[in-house]
Order: C-alpha cells, then sequence, then structure tokens
C-alpha cells in the first residue's frame, strides 16, 4: 500500500502533460467586420474551452504582431513562414489564421489555416461555409483546427456544362480513336557542287 502511494504522488508531482500552445490570429479577408468579430469571438471561446490547450490572449497577440510589423514583417494569410516567425517570437506551437469572405443564403465562408511552427509548415486547412454566429459550427471547426476531429471531405465539383445532360446521361463515352498519322513528304536539302 506503500508503494502504491508514493506512485500516486510521484504521478501528481509529474503533473499533467504541457497543453498544445495556440495563437489564434484575428480573422482577416473580405468578410463584413461585424461577421469577422463573431468568427473571431466563436473560434477564441471553442479553442479556450478545449482542455490540452493553452490558448495566448488576443492582447498578446496582438503584440506579438505588432513587434513583427515595427521590424517590417507583414504576414499575409498564405505565408507560412512569417507565421512560423510569428510563432516563434510569441512561444506558441500552433498559430491559427482564419479568413472570412462573403458566403451564400447569410453565412460566410471561413477557412482557417494551420500552422505548426515547431515544424515549421501548414498543418492542415479547414473550412466551412457557415452563420458567424452558428457556435456549434464554429466550435466544430475550431476542434477541426486543432485536429481534434476530422474536417468532412469536400463536395465534388458540379459537372461542367454540358456534362450529364440529355441522351446517354451516366454512361461512358465511347474510346476515342486515334487519327492516323500526317503522312508528308520528307525533303532533305543536297549541296550541289559548283564546277
Amino acid at each position: 500500500m506503500a508503494l502504491s502511494a508514493s506512485l500516486l504522488l510521484l504521478f501528481l508531482a509529474q503533473g499533467a502533460p504541457a497543453a498544445t500552445s495556440v495563437a489564434l490570429l484575428t480573422s482577416v479577408g473580405e468578410g463584413d467586420g461585424a461577421a469577422k468579430r463573431d468568427v473571431d469571438a466563436a473560434l477564441r471561446n471553442a479553442v479556450e474551452a478545449e482542455s490540452g490547450f493553452a490558448l495566448l490572449s488576443a492582447a498578446e497577440t496582438k503584440e506579438q504582431l505588432s513587434s513583427l510589423a515595427d521590424m517590417g514583417l507583414i504576414c499575409l494569410p498564405e505565408d507560412t513562414t512569417c507565421f512560423v516567425k510569428l510563432g516563434l517570437a510569441a512561444g506558441v506551437e500552433l498559430v491559427l489564421v482564419p479568413v472570412v469572405g462573403p458566403g451564400n443564403d447569410g453565412k460566410v465562408a471561413i477557412e482557417v489555416r494551420v500552422v505548426d511552427v515547431t515544424a515549421s509548415s501548414q498543418a492542415r486547412q479547414v473550412s466551412a461555409a457557415v452563420s458567424a454566429t452558428d457556435q456549434p459550427a464554429l466550435a466544430r471547426l475550431a476542434r477541426q483546427a486543432l485536429g481534434l476531429e476530422e474536417a468532412p471531405e469536400p463536395p465534388p465539383p458540379p459537372p461542367a456544362e454540358g456534362e450529364g445532360e440529355g441522351e446517354g446521361e451516366g454512361e461512358t463515352p465511347p474510346p476515342t480513336v486515334p487519327e492516323p498519322a500526317p503522312i508528308g513528304l520528307i525533303v532533305t536539302h543536297q549541296r550541289h557542287a559548283r564546277e
């Protein structure tokens, strides 16, 4: 019994595994300002609610971005190298970069790029078209960005114009017969010797 109590104390002294540190940037993109603020708040709340993750405060994230800007470094959403530098400066393992654009039917198109600072690469990219105030959908998107949920497969592209319409719909087209090789003349140039 004394041995098991000692093991328990040793386990408690070691503590829980360290949380993955995360910087969540404010949304950029062509989306409406109010929609971006709603998305930012929902994503921040969702990441904060996940155990195993330590989210850098919004004020500290802004301070780190300002420091980079003072050094002349402005990060564009697709610039992984820049976000790796930001992550190193902020001391975080993941940088989440949300991009919000206009959508259809009252929704916004959201894409979150996840930069793994340690690997110096983009870990994944998730996206959804949801209402900016749909808390459950945005929480799901945050969980996908953190790698806690699988992102759904994107829908197949719509058929090209003229495909799948009319007669023969669903049938495979007949194989194409290769055209015969063109027949031509081969002309050589000969030099005539002058006498």
